[in-house]
């Protein structure tokens, strides 16, 4: 899957860990694929990081979009995608990742989705990119020219907490992280607690950045001794079991269940100044 048009200034690409299907119901139907430079499916990786360092080696733009399989990126995603590169060249040149949602320098979230496994919108709507600490893996976007390569000691082969891993390194050289108002999907299940493979890159990030501790990421803390974390997820389990609830599951139709979302937006971006937010206000209204 790519595209003839490489004048585009962005490439994407998705690691598909044995979810095919998912990706095919999803990601495959997102119609800002169409707007990349290059479309990086990239199967039969031992883990994910593993698939995206091949897709940055591989990769001939600048910016390189990371998205999961079961994420939709509508059709004016782009737009506002690109109206953020815009504003981030005049207000912070020097940026090295961006993510969709995250925490701020004190931990608070930023950031406005939606969360099919949460059944509900997650953050506020914003007008402009904002500086982060960490961003969440579901949509998240490296620089290639920073230099900054994902880790590919973390353990597990969803590797999850890449992202948060790869904002702290962009931190310490001095490179810009941000939080960007462009709207996408996630169409997961949904977590009662934190699963098991969660723990091992979790204690591995705690080891790799113990100066840097306390880190928030969107669905955790890590701290020096992993206590907060384990007592809310046996609280979890504990309410998990007591009351029977059963987690939202993945929509069987992400088109119909976005459009059915797009009433809820309107408005949620606001107007341009100075032409930069220009598409991030359209995108409802055309949807």
């Amino acid at each position: 899957m790519a595209s003839d048009r490489c004048s585009k200034s962005w490439s994407i690409a998705v690691s598909v860990y044995g979810d095919e299907p998912v990706m095919e119901a999803n990601f495959s139907k997102s119609p800002a694929l169409q707007d990349a430079a290059n479309v990086f499916v990239q199967r039969k990786f031992p883990t994910v990081v593993a698939a995206y360092n091949d897709a940055i080696e591989r990769c001939e733009t600048d910016i390189l979009v990371f998205a999961h399989p079961d994420v939709y990126l509508p059709r004016h995603w782009s737009d506002q995608f690109e109206a953020a590169l815009s504003w981030l060249d005049r207000h912070d040149p020097n940026w090295a990742v961006l993510g969709l949602f995250g925490c701020d320098q004190s931990g608070a979230g930023v950031g406005f989705t939606y969360s099919v496994g949460l059944g509900k919108f997650v953050g506020t709507p914003f007008e402009s990119p904002q500086p982060a600490r960490t961003v969440d893996e579901f949509v998240f976007v490296l620089r290639r020219s920073s230099g900054i390569r994902f880790d590919e000691r973390l353990p597990g082969p969803q590797s999850q907490l890449c992202a948060p891993d790869i904002c702290l390194q962009a931190l310490q050289r001095g490179r810009g992280v941000h939080v960007i108002p462009a709207f996408a999907m996630h169409n997961s299940n949904g977590w009662s607690v934190l699963p098991f493979n969660f723990w091992k890159p979790y204690l591995y990030m705690r080891r790799k950045w113990r100066a840097e501790l306390p880190i928030r990421v969107p669905y955790a803390t890590i701290t020096r001794w992993a206590s907060p974390m384990l007592k809310n997820t046996a609280r979890a389990w504990v309410k998990h079991r007591k009351s029977g609830h059963r987690t939202n599951s993945r929509v069987a139709d992400v088109e119909s269940h976005y459009s059915q979302l797009t009433a809820s937006l309107q408005g949620a971006f606001p107007a341009a100044q100075g032409g930069s937010k220009a598409a991030l206000s359209d995108t409802v209204a055309t949807n």
